[in-house]
């Protein structure tokens, strides 16, 4: 357990990326993107914590409809240490969903990477 003084509070923009929806009868392609409270020791805990959270969302959890062979994604987008959370509760559960253009999997990876590794690299820097 941390004590008061070794935990920070977090705020984490993720992005989902490839989550297959039905919408009017068909299956279709959505992402989203969702803002994470936590308290956590440090970034990676931080980051760790929100993806969590995301993964476990049982009401998201029933909605999926991907095959195994085409696994939905999640992003950090955004992660900032905070002095306070500005009058927002901790625990978080909207989502801003978007319908996808039809991009191959390949290309959503391959983009969620090079925006992951260009944040490590400005993380390693400061």
């Amino acid at each position: 357990m941390l004590k008061a003084s070794q935990k920070k509070k977090f705020g984490v923009l993720i992005r989902g990326a490839n989550y297959h929806f039905e919408a009017q009868g068909k299956t279709v392609r959505y992402g989203f993107y969702v803002t994470r409270l936590v308290i956590a020791r440090d970034a990676r805990s931080a980051e760790k914590q929100a993806l969590n959270l995301i993964r476990r969302d049982a009401k998201l959890r029933k909605r999926i409809l991907n095959p195994k062979s085409d696994s939905p994604m999640l992003y950090i987008e955004r992660l900032a240490e905070l002095s306070s959370w500005g009058g927002m509760k901790p625990t978080g559960s909207g989502y801003a969903f978007f319908q996808e253009a039809r991009t191959s999997r390949k290309k959503l990876r391959k983009a969620g990477e090079n925006k992951q590794s260009e944040q490590r690299k400005g993380r390693k820097r400061k």
